[in-house]
């Protein structure tokens, strides 16, 4: 477990730090801060499994302070087994807080509409917005429900209780100091944990017929206004060899023309995020 123990001193440690604001009256509930801290410390040590794996590192109070209520928590990581301090491109647990913190906020307490691997980061895209995390914390989100469920529960505490309007989590990391905030309808929005079924994009190939709405004659633009099921929808045509005949002149569509079309449907739980048709079987 990733323990929540006294800040003790010691040598041969690199500290990151991380102020937490519980933004209202200078006292707090118990229940508020025990809650708080429990889902804090799930999330820690789920993402201690994935990060960070080879380092010897503890979380330690340093300090409460008055105020809107603070506490700071500090990550002391050691040396390596082998003697060696722990590389500077590596991604601590705090430092994978701090991202599962924006992507939180960024999902707003929604599925992701898309997730893509780029390099040694995935970008996820939901409600409108987009954040980029690293691979090891995104798998560590993906794969450890315990995690989410962690995070769920500190908005859920902190939203529930009447004296507070807001949190704020302060990040040093690397002597890089940011700050993430969360208001009271982002605490209410991410109080609940995604199942991890919403994280996973999936894709349902089918034969259909669909009507055509409205002509696309903008190359390289593919995107076409279709009736499928008796609704409107947006779709992507990607047969290029369809594509080029009829931007030749060769295909003859107007808007009330229908296509017989295999078409790859992808959703994010029950939510559809887009259509796209991989071949025109006849037009």
């Amino acid at each position: 477990m990733s323990d929540i123990l006294p800040l003790k001193k010691g040598k041969d440690m690199n500290k990151n730090k991380l102020i937490i604001h519980f933004q209202g009256e200078r006292e707090i509930n118990l229940k508020t801060l025990s809650r708080s801290l429990q889902g804090l410390n799930s999330a820690l040590d789920g993402l201690k499994k994935y990060v960070d794996t080879e380092s010897n590192t503890t979380f330690e109070v340093d300090s409460i302070s008055p105020g809107s209520f603070s506490i700071t928590l500090v990550e002391v990581v050691g040396l390596v087994q082998n003697t060696l301090p722990l590389l500077d491109n590596a991604v601590s647990a705090l430092a994978g807080l701090k991202e599962l913190l924006k992507l939180r906020k960024c999902l707003n307490g929604k599925p992701p509409e898309s997730v893509k691997k780029e390099g040694v980061n995935v970008v996820i895209t939901g409600d409108g917005n987009s954040v980029s995390i690293s691979n090891e914390v995104y798998y560590a989100y993906r794969d450890d429900q315990k995690i989410e469920r962690g995070l769920a529960r500190i908005s859920r505490a902190v939203s529930t209780d009447s004296s507070r309007d807001g949190i704020e989590f302060d990040f040093d990391i690397n002597d890089d100091r940011s700050a993430i905030v969360y208001s009271e309808d982002d605490l209410i929005a991410t109080s609940k944990a995604l199942p991890l079924e919403a994280q996973r994009e999936e894709k349902t190939t089918i034969t259909s017929t669909v009507g055509i709405r409205k002509v696309n004659f903008q190359r390289p633009t593919s995107k076409w206004e279709l009736l499928f099921l008796g609704k409107s929808i947006e779709a992507e045509i990607v047969d290029e060899d369809w594509l080029n005949r009829f931007s030749a002149g060769d295909i003859d569509l107007n808007a009330k023309s229908k296509m017989s079309v295999k078409m790859d449907i992808y959703t994010v739980g029950e939510t559809v995020i887009r259509y796209v048709i991989t071949e025109i079987l006849d037009s």
